[in-house]
C-alpha cells in the first residue's frame, strides 16, 4: 500500500509581526511492511538504495542502524507500549536523486488490539531530529489532538520553551494537520495549516512529482532560509542555537 499526496500549506507567523507564506509539494505514503515490495514494482523508487525516489531507513529514527519498523517499535517500548503492532504507516518526504530533507514526517501505528499511535518526527536544518510520541487516548474523532512542550531548536524566531499543539487527521482520501506554536505566557505566535489530497502511487504520478516538483526537498529548505531572511529583516527577535541548550531536549543528529 502507497500513496502519493498533493499537498498545500500554509505558514503564518502572528507575534510579534504577522508573516505569511504558502508552497505546495508532495508527500508518500507506506506501509513500512511493504516497502521492498512497492521498490520491486516501481522503476523509479527504491527502497534503501539510489533511485530517482528512494526511501532509506536511516532518514528516520535513526538511532541504532534498524529498520524503520524496528526503531519505532524500539520508541515506542520507550514510551511504556509493548502491545503487538499490527500495521505501521509512514508520511514522509522521499529522497530525490539522493538528496532529502524532513521538516516533519508521521508515522501511524495500528496495534493488534485495536489501539492507534501517532509519531511525530520533527527536522531541523542542522542535522537534529526529534520523535514526539501520540498515545491512542488523544485520538478523538479521527483526530490525533495532544499539545506538546517544543524541547527542541526547530526556529531561530521561536523560543524553545514554547508549546506546540498538533491536529492531525488519519490519512485517508485526504489529510489534513495543523500545528500551533504557543508562547509560555499562551499567545498564539504561529501556526501552520497543510491539506493534502491522495493519488495513486505509480511510475507515472513519480514522474509527474518530479516534473511539477524537482528536487522538491532541496527547494524546502532553500524556502526555509528565504523566509528566514525575510523574517530578520522585518526584525523580529532571532535567538541563537547556542542559548538554552538545556532546552533542547530529546533529539539526535541524522546524518
Amino acid at each position: 500500500m502507497a500513496f502519493i499526496y498533493k499537498n498545500h500549506i500554509l505558514h503564518e507567523r502572528i507575534l510579534p509581526k504577522k508573516y505569511i507564506f504558502s508552497f505546495k509539494f508532495f508527500w508518500y505514503f507506506f506501509d513500512l511492511d511493504e516497502l521492498e515490495e512497492t521498490s520491486k514494482k516501481s522503476k523509479f523508487f527504491s527502497y534503501n538504495s539510489f533511485n530517482l525516489f528512494s526511501f532509506y531507513d536511516k532518514d528516520h529514527l535513526n538511532r541504532n542502524n534498524k529498520t524503520s519498523k524496528e526503531n519505532v517499535i524500539d520508541f515506542l517500548k520507550e514510551n511504556e507500549e509493548f502491545g503487538e503492532v499490527k500495521r505501521i504507516n509512514i508520511i514522509t518526504n522521499l529522497r530525490f536523486l539522493g538528496y532529502v530533507f524532513n521538516p516533519v514526517s508521521y508515522f501511524f501505528i495500528e496495534m493488534v488490539g485495536g489501539q492507534e499511535h501517532c509519531i511525530i518526527e520533527i527536522g531541523n536544518t542542522y542535522k537534529e531530529i526529534k520523535p514526539y510520541f501520540v498515545s491512542n487516548k488523544h485520538l478523538k474523532n479521527n483526530l490525533f489532538d495532544v499539545t506538546k512542550p517544543k524541547k527542541f531548536y526547530i526556529s531561530p524566531f521561536s523560543e524553545l520553551d514554547n508549546t506546540m499543539r498538533f491536529i492531525i487527521s488519519r490519512p485517508s482520501e485526504e489529510i489534513n494537520v495543523n500545528i500551533l506554536d504557543y508562547q509560555v505566557k499562551g499567545d498564539l505566535e504561529l501556526k501552520a495549516n497543510l491539506k493534502g489530497v491522495r493519488q495513486e502511487f505509480s511510475d507515472l504520478g513519480l514522474i509527474k512529482a518530479a516534473v511539477l516538483k524537482p528536487f522538491a526537498t532541496l527547494q524546502i529548505i532553500m524556502a526555509i532560509h528565504i523566509h528566514a531572511l525575510r523574517i530578520f529583516l522585518k526584525k523580529i527577535p532571532y535567538f541563537s542555537k547556542d542559548k538554552d541548550q538545556h532546552l533542547q531536549q530529546g533529539f539526535y543528529s541524522w546524518k
